[in-house]
């Protein structure tokens, strides 16, 4: 079994401009390429809450069908996120890094993962890929 990776590198002049470009560097290039019913069954991965925020937003603002899960997310809707994410009942679950680390929940089903960053453990990036 070989897993395909894509990396791509955002240009950026200035490190105070880096979430903007990266956020809209995620819309033009990445987000087109999976809105596709081909493409259903989508994890995103988003380190940084205020990403996280502005994606959700995003979604929500263009009716993108996604669930999102967070630290601050309470059990009944972390297990109503996943079961609609497990059956196809929306396309993409966005999760933080934070709440992967504090709950450790298995996400089943993801055929396609987006890292909007890499985040700070690396071990997050392997146990994904496993």
């Amino acid at each position: 079994f070989q897993l395909g990776q894509i990396f791509h590198r955002v240009e950026c002049d200035s490190p105070l401009d880096l979430p903007k470009v990266r956020f809209e560097f995620f819309l033009e290039k990445i987000l087109p390429k999976f809105k596709d019913e081909m493409m259903s069954h989508t994890l995103i991965f988003i380190p940084s809450y205020f990403d996280f925020v502005t994606i959700r937003n995003y979604f929500k603002k263009n009716d993108i069908s996604a669930m999102n899960i967070s630290e601050y997310s309470d059990k009944k809707s972390i297990e109503r996120a996943r079961y609609l994410f497990f059956h196809g009942k929306v396309h993409f679950l966005l999760i933080t890094e934070r709440f992967f680390f504090y709950k450790r929940f298995i996400l089943k089903i993801s055929f396609y993962i987006i890292w909007i960053l890499l985040g700070k453990k690396f071990s997050n990036f392997i146990f994904f890929l496993n």
